[in-house]
């Protein structure tokens, strides 16, 4: 069967492919610079770019799905001069789509989702910490999905660099001081706290599952947080009866006086934390 029958079987029946293939060619060939409008239309949305893309890659350099994520770079981009039809691809906000385009297999080809929502959330947040990237994407944090992955952080944030809690009353103590806002603000999470949270202590109770949160220590330590009169600010009450005065000292394996892991206060968390969607 001809390709252009084939094609004609793939795509939606209000699509004229014959006339968006040549089109395609003709910018291979160099016999126009630009796609139409009619064929980057808004209107169009991602998916007459997806449907052509597809076909690219399947009859013109008979890739499958898996090597689309795997091998798809820039220089294949420009090579095919499909980059306009890459942009228009949606990007989960956590990948760079400068440099990483598994992304657009991922669109096209849903079974090829190689990672789990959570793990983009955490890419991002360490893409953030190592300076890969200058700050979180606008919007980040708003809505319930913002709460989840503010939450998400906090719990890696306190797995990966934090030092040795001697109990939990320790790391209650340890956030509603002084100490706990530079925490967070050294380890970059100083956005979700300014956006969703009243204080550190706010931060972490919020963060802890249910079965990990002690209301006693939250409603003890609260009363040494005062707030400012303009109530844009929090100032941390010096009276507070710090256990834990370390600093800070990443890639320890984090013990408490009775027994637990500091690591396990993060599993309690995560545990009840689900990531269903990453969009915005």
């Amino acid at each position: 069967m001809a390709i252009e029958q084939t094609l004609n079987l793939v795509l939606r029946p209000d699509i004229d492919v014959k006339y968006y293939l040549r089109e395609y060619d003709d910018c291979m060939m160099g016999r126009r610079k630009s796609f139409s409008s009619a064929m980057m239309a808004k209107g169009q949305g991602p998916h007459l770019c997806a449907e052509l893309l597809r076909l690219i890659f399947q009859y013109y350099m008979h890739w499958t799905p898996v090597r689309v994520r795997d091998i798809l770079d820039k220089r294949y981009i420009d090579a095919l001069h499909i980059e306009p039809l890459i942009n228009r691809i949606p990007c989960p906000p956590e990948v760079n789509p400068k440099k990483e385009f598994y992304y657009v297999a991922w669109y096209l080809y849903p079974e090829t989702v190689n990672v789990k929502p959570a793990e983009l959330i955490i890419k991002l947040y360490m893409d953030v910490v190592n300076g890969n990237l200058v700050k979180f994407p606008k919007g980040y944090f708003d809505g319930n999905l913002g709460y989840i992955r503010a939450r998400l952080l906090f719990l890696t944030m306190v797995r990966e660099f934090l030092p040795k809690f001697e109990s939990l009353e320790a790391m209650y103590a340890y956030f509603a001081s002084e100490k706990g806002r530079q925490c967070i603000n050294a380890y970059k999470l100083s956005v979700p706290l300014r956006e969703l949270y009243g204080s550190p202590l706010a931060y972490m109770h919020d963060s802890l599952a249910g079965t990990q949160k002690d209301e006693d220590l939250y409603e003890k330590y609260s009363a040494n947080v005062k707030r400012s009169k303009d109530d844009t600010f929090i100032q941390v009450g010096r009276t507070a009866n710090i256990e834990q005065e370390n600093d800070f000292d990443a890639g320890e394996n984090n013990h408490c006086k009775d027994g637990g892991t500091h690591h396990e206060v993060c599993h309690y968390a995560e545990a009840e934390i689900s990531v269903e969607d990453t969009d915005g």
